[in-house]
């Protein structure tokens, strides 16, 4: 929460370098969920070249993902090949991203399985502005909005294997699969924490042969015929299993059971799928085992560590901060916020110091702000604070459950 309000100050701090008339905008992304429905990528005026950018065309019959007119034609992706994130290529990309495009881009789709479906609306906003503490606050706004969000908006290409046609044969699959998909890039990225997802070490070029710059994971079964029994130790020794279980999201597309009797080296844990039969689900996960063996291409958007890249970073995040407004006058979101940050590792604590300073023209020292300073910073209380909302109110939501 509080590192994402830093980033937004920063981006509007630099904006106002320029010109200090220049406030963030934000996108109220419930509005076009309600006025376009599942036709939003088409019809938001946001996805216009003279606004945030359209959905990347077609060429020679192959979907182009980045911009080739409008403000945001040919936006480059930053190279570096010593910075800490980066992918085999050197761009400032997601170590699991493998795509080399230069440019930042879309797509509207998961692997040609269309995203129109999956913008967060009313019913996402309305179980945020129910919250009474940060804890549930930012589990709704990451997992609930921003997740599926940047997912639904970015999309990815270049599946380990097609969805198109799988999906003609297991037409019951796409609500509960679409789910996964959104969470996909989380999940990679958890398997490469727990050093399940292996990236190449060396640098590459374009032309280079593909398997040699992409991440993999070799203990996931390729074989179209591999059984029901083999692909769930497959996603459960690569951690996918433990992963798909603790996602807050995909808890209304997937039934985690804890199973006390252990057996044949299985986890405790039994997944099952509420909309699907048993054999089904038994079949989703066959395939789950060939779709995780490695991460398809991704936009910038739906990559989460490089999401900046992406023009909409700002004004996506900037809508939460106005959510946020509305909880600090109604609650104390921050009681239960500890000074170990619930024993997970440093810059979690509420005392814990992060890499932003000099939020204000009068503050010229070196001191980074700690979680309590920046919290304190962003109430809506705070008579310094560099901005406010026209109003705090979802008109376009009332009646929402």
């Amino acid at each position: 929460i509080t590192s994402h309000f830093g980033f937004i100050m920063e981006l509007e701090q630099a904006l106002q370098s320029i010109d200090e008339s220049i406030a963030l905008p934000y996108w109220e992304h419930t509005i076009d969920s309600v006025a376009f429905g599942m036709e939003w990528q088409s019809r938001s005026p946001i996805f216009k070249n003279d606004w945030f950018g359209e959905y990347p065309k077609t060429f020679s019959g192959q979907e182009l993902h980045y911009w080739t007119e409008g403000r945001w034609a040919f936006l480059p992706v930053p190279n570096d090949k010593n910075a800490v994130e980066k992918n085999s290529f050197g761009r400032l990309n997601q170590s699991t991203n493998s795509d080399h495009s230069k440019y930042v881009g879309r797509s509207k789709s998961f692997c040609g399985l269309s995203t129109g479906d999956f913008l967060p609306g009313c019913k996402e906003l309305n179980d945020a502005l129910d919250t009474q503490d940060m804890n549930d606050f930012r589990a709704k706004i990451e997992d609930y909005t921003l997740s599926p969000l940047f997912g639904s908006v970015g999309g990815f290409w270049d599946c380990a294997v097609p969805l198109n046609d799988i999906l003609k044969k297991y037409p019951s699959w796409v609500s509960t699969l679409k789910g996964i998909l959104s969470q996909a890039n989380n999940i990679w990225a958890e398997m490469t924490l727990n050093k399940k997802l292996v990236c190449p070490s060396n640098e590459c070029e374009i032309g280079d042969p593909e398997p040699l710059c992409r991440c993999s994971n070799m203990s996931l079964d390729l074989n179209l015929n591999c059984s029901y029994e083999s692909a769930y130790k497959a996603l459960e020794d690569s951690s996918v299993i433990e992963s798909l279980s603790k996602n807050s999201f995909l808890r209304k597309f997937i039934y985690a059971e804890k199973n006390e009797s252990v057996v044949n080296d299985r986890t405790n844990i039994n997944l099952s799928f509420p909309a699907l039969s048993k054999k089904e689900g038994e079949d989703l996960i066959v395939f789950l085992s060939r779709f995780f063996i490695r991460p398809p291409k991704s936009s910038p958007l739906a990559s989460y560590l490089v999401s900046p890249n992406d023009p909409l970073f700002g004004p996506i995040h900037s809508s939460w901060l106005k959510l946020l407004a509305h909880q600090q006058l109604k609650t104390n979101l921050y009681v239960n916020w500890t000074d170990d940050g619930g024993g997970l590792k440093y810059g979690h604590g509420i005392n814990d110091a992060l890499p932003f300073r000099n939020f204000s023209r009068s503050d010229t020292s070196d001191h980074y702000y700690s979680n309590k300073e920046l919290l304190d910073m962003m109430n809506i209380k705070n008579i310094e604070l560099s901005y406010t909302y026209g109003s705090l109110s979802w008109a376009h939501c009332d009646g929402d459950e």
